[in-house]
């Protein structure tokens, strides 16, 4: 009765405290209350604009496995070890994409391929786009520590020129009701682009899943298993980095409209 009702009334005065409210909270909460997206249009055009519509960007995701017992000479238990990496590349906005992957077929340590790879494919002064850098760039500075004397400098350079496409998200920069606290990179695109597959929203936990799965294949089965794995793996990266252009690019649109911030339906 009388306490359920106080309780209630104890509740929205928290949420209505802005003492006790981040920025990032009073953007959830308003979005949740009134079922509208929220877009900071100043913060999105500065965001895009740092990408730009006329230079390289290389838009980069990469995959690892952490095998318990350990494969090569210096890992350890559940190291993780990069593995795979897909970059797609546009050299203008309207240019054509050029996909370039490298995936390890496990027979030996993957990780000096896997730099190696990556530093020639990023060779140029070109922005690298990721989902996430934190842990991009944590696989990038223990590849920068394995390889020191010969790689160092140039993973600092690398690092240097990551453009984290989360953070638009995470800032609430953008957000949208449909995100529900699921800010990964399918439910983003999901939430951006009309015609992405709403069933793939939810599949961010079901495709790492699935690609756990292709990975133990290619460590444990025989070659013909881990040239389906290597395939498979190859198909979930360039998804991604595909996906990761047209988030960009609707960005980009919504960057374009009058006015500081927008609410739409």
């Amino acid at each position: 009765g009388d306490n359920s009702e106080s309780q209630e009334q104890d509740t929205e005065t928290d949420y209505s405290d802005d003492e006790k409210l981040t920025a990032r909270q009073h953007v959830e909460i308003r979005v949740r209350k009134s079922g509208k997206v929220h877009i900071d249009i100043d913060r999105i055009r500065k965001f895009t604009n740092k990408i730009g519509n006329d230079g390289i960007v290389h838009y980069f995701n990469l995959e690892a496995i952490e095998p318990a017992i350990p494969f090569y000479h210096g890992t350890s238990c559940l190291q993780k070890l990069p593995i795979q990496f897909s970059i797609a590349t546009r050299n203008g906005a309207n240019s054509k994409i050029t996909q370039c992957d490298y995936t390890s077929d496990l027979q030996r340590d993957p990780r000096l391929g896997f730099i190696e790879q990556f530093l020639k494919i990023t060779e140029d002064k070109g922005i690298i786009v990721v989902y996430e850098k934190n842990s991009v760039i944590e696989y990038l500075q223990e590849l920068q520590g394995l390889f020191n004397a010969k790689y160092a400098v140039a993973i600092r350079e690398r690092i240097s020129r990551i453009i984290d496409l989360y953070q638009p998200i995470k800032s609430r920069h953008y957000y949208h009701p449909d995100i529900r606290g699921d800010e990964s990179l399918e439910r983003l695109a999901a939430c951006l682009l009309p015609d992405y597959p709403k069933e793939l929203a939810s599949l961010s936990l079901k495709s790492r899943a699935a690609v756990t799965h292709l990975m133990e294949m290619m460590q444990h089965k025989g070659f013909h298993y881990r040239q389906v794995a290597i395939k498979a793996i190859s198909e979930y990266g360039d998804f991604k980095t595909h996906t990761m252009i047209r988030v960009v690019d609707q960005l980009s649109v919504l960057s374009k409209k009058k006015g500081r911030k927008s609410e739409t339906d």
